[in-house]
């Protein structure tokens, strides 16, 4: 878990979030959530926090998405990200919690999903089989596991 304020300044990294990215509370404290995402991500990101806060449309606040994120080595990783919103009188705090399992099976499904797709265009029915048994039938609707 990773809490930010209004401007994206970290004020809690848990334990999970120190083993996720390899940084100690400390290393991460007073800095801008920025230092945990890769470089194209970071440079929108304070732009995202102000359009929230002055438009109060949420983009990803609630949803969740797959994102990219840096650990302290600078290596990237793919992990999901949920945002959660709170305030006091003065300020707006998000807290986002990372889930590096969940985001692989958000990408089997992504995988899946394409194969469906791909699958759906074919003139002749195909019929695959996966390592466990599931059967799959695509051009006549149905699927069954």
């Amino acid at each position: 878990m990773v809490l930010i304020d209004h401007k994206g300044s970290i004020l809690a990294f848990n334990e999970a979030a120190e083993n996720l990215f390899a940084y100690s509370r400390e290393d991460v404290t007073g800095k801008n959530v920025r230092k945990l995402m890769t470089i194209a991500n970071g440079r929108k990101h304070n732009g995202y926090l102000r359009n929230y806060i002055k438009s109060g449309i949420p983009k990803i606040i609630g949803k969740g998405r797959n994102v990219m994120c840096l650990d302290s080595e600078g290596n990237p990783f793919e992990a999901f990200l949920t945002v959660k919103k709170s305030s006091d009188d003065m300020f707006e705090y998000f807290t986002g919690t990372f889930d590096k399992k969940k985001q692989e099976n958000a990408s089997n499904m992504n995988t899946v999903n394409e194969l469906f797709q791909a699958m759906e265009n074919l003139v002749d029915s195909t019929v695959v089989i996966n390592s466990k048994g599931s059967f799959f039938s695509f051009g006549f609707g149905f699927v069954w596991f």
